[in-house]
């Protein structure tokens, strides 16, 4: 994300705050300007693959950038954000679709069930983790180490 200026990344922050999907005016709000003007920062937004244009909605494109940026704001931040804490772990917003299953995933990727399973298996024992869930939780932090 370094690539992003500080304008962006203030914007990113607002709208991690929002929700995994937000509208433009629930960032435009405490970002102090008419949604109008943020429209350059979604641009800069959506060109890095942060954030995406669905329906009448904006989206993390994935939501190990939502809870990786989230994560990354004091805890404080987070509580005033509601009034509460909001915690990554927990879910923002409307009820969210379930999660794609194994062959799911696979269909999508154009890969075989098992294939996909045995590489969770080998996540999971590398990473000490029992679930999908976790190892969002494990990995979400790490997005921004990588190289």
């Amino acid at each position: 994300m370094a690539e992003i200026s500080s304008r962006c990344g203030l914007f990113i922050q607002l709208a991690a705050l929002s929700g995994k999907e937000f509208e433009l005016g629930a960032v435009a709000e405490p970002f102090g300007q008419p949604a109008g003007m943020l429209l350059p920062l979604v641009e800069e937004a959506t060109d890095v693959g942060v954030i995406a244009g669905v329906g009448d909605r904006l989206v993390f494109t994935q939501p190990l950038i939502w809870q990786a940026v989230l994560e990354s704001l004091p805890e404080p931040v987070r509580a005033g954000a509601r009034g509460e804490s909001v915690r990554p772990d927990e879910p923002v917003g409307p009820p969210r679709a379930p999660r794609p299953s194994s062959p799911q995933i696979a269909t999508r990727i154009n890969r075989w069930p098992r294939t996909v399973s045995y590489h969770l298996r080998m996540m999971f024992g590398t990473l000490s983790v029992r679930s999908r869930s976790e190892l969002a939780g494990t990995v979400g932090p790490r997005l921004w180490e990588a190289p």
